[in-house]
């Protein structure tokens, strides 16, 4: 048991601290250089928004389109309602122009679905992905083409997605966003990045294929350009903003579909963990992905047998402090759920709540849920 336990620890903490200490490291000896390339003849772009009942961000997302600064006759968005049932259509209507094109999908499939139906019909260089809640920097496309336009071996770039805090309330989603963005840009320097942002990711046209109707968009897309033998970049200038979930609550579900949709693209994707094949891909995977997603598995693993393991002093004092660390993240889970927040035990919950939806999404994946729509959380 003891053996169990301090294995279970050491993979704990090398997913949390040594994993990004040593990419930190090797981004630093990799300064990779990125080539300025001055684009005369800008390529075409289609930017998709898949939206659901969007009627409080539309508008300011359309507006924001509108603002980019990229030739308006070389991009295009169509926004592709999912069956809305609000003021969604009527908004977007009200903007319809050359380069701005409402699509109804009719019954709701979800934006997988959405993006399938119009795959086909695409006539562009490049396909952007984008959320509805998420507004444009006047230069985010800009930005990512050029890196794109760089190097043939970037298959896909991935933007990033700066939570904004609404008021005084934070799930403790901003921090852990932060240090995935961070883990994110590191990857891209020593080689590439194995996920997208799925808010704001450009793709190569030929590279945006038919993908499952469950599947984590911006996961799965990253992993089919590896698979192809391209890389997937990162550009943290290129952003969106996006508000922060005010409750770890709030986050509960979208996290359990999304890690429970991640097991399954995986599945789908399994020859990107042959360590002969693709080396780099697979250490990335399993340290940033597979890891994460065991994490509460090894949490509970150690608990339990720290439980069963009475005459250790130091294994005694780990299961009482970590006893503590639950009873604090479930207390603030409870509080939460009456409607308040106790600032000082946000860093517990969140903990609590990420090792509870690990465990759950595992069981999903072995289950084969699916999930197709979404349902706001922020």
């Amino acid at each position: 048991m003891l053996i169990i336990l301090v294995v279970s620890v050491i993979v704990i903490a090398y997913h949390i601290v040594f994993y990004p200490l040593i990419i930190a490291i090797l981004a630093k000896m990799n300064q990779k250089i990125r080539t300025e390339i001055t684009i005369k003849n800008y390529p075409s772009v289609t930017v998709l928004c898949a939206s659901y009942n969007e009627e409080k961000n539309i508008e300011k997302k359309i507006q924001s389109f509108l603002s980019l600064d990229y030739p308006k006759d070389k991009i295009k968005m169509i926004v592709i309602s999912d069956s809305s049932t609000d003021r969604t259509d009527e908004i977007v209507r009200q903007y319809s122009a050359a380069n701005l094109e409402l699509i109804v999908q009719n019954p709701r499939k979800g934006k997988q679905s959405a993006h399938n139906m119009i795959r086909q019909h695409l006539d562009c260089d490049y396909v952007l992905s984008t959320d509805a809640n998420a507004f444009f920097q006047r230069d985010s496309v800009k930005k990512l083409i050029q890196i794109i336009e760089s190097d043939p071996k970037i298959g896909m770039v991935s933007g990033e997605s700066r939570l904004v805090k609404k008021g005084d309330l934070d799930s403790g989603e901003g921090l852990y966003w932060r240090y995935e963005c961070a883990l994110k840009k590191n990857e891209a320097k020593v080689y590439s990045t194995i996920c997208g942002t799925g808010a704001l990711f450009v793709i190569r046209r030929e590279l945006f294929t038919e993908i499952e109707t469950s599947s984590p968009d911006d996961y799965e897309r990253a992993l089919i350009v590896l698979k192809n033998g391209y890389k997937v970049d990162y550009c943290a200038d290129a952003f969106v903003k996006e508000d922060v979930s005010e409750r770890t609550l709030d986050e509960f579900s979208r996290k359990i579909r999304i890690v429970t949709q991640e097991w399954q693209a995986m599945g789908r994707n399994v020859v990107l963990l042959n360590f002969f094949k693709f080396p780099i891909e697979s250490f990335f995977l399993i340290s940033h992905k597979i890891i994460r997603w065991l994490v509460g598995l090894f949490y509970l693993v150690s608990l339990l047998s720290a439980v069963l393991i009475s005459n250790n002093l130091l294994v005694n004092l780990y299961l009482f402090i970590n006893l503590i660390v639950v009873f604090l993240g479930y207390t603030g889970l409870f509080i939460e759920n009456r409607g308040k927040q106790i600032k000082c035990l946000k860093l517990f919950t969140y903990w609590f709540a990420m090792n509870a939806i690990s465990i759950i999404a595992l069981f999903n994946a072995i289950k084969k849920r699916k999930y197709s729509t979404w349902k706001h959380s922020r």
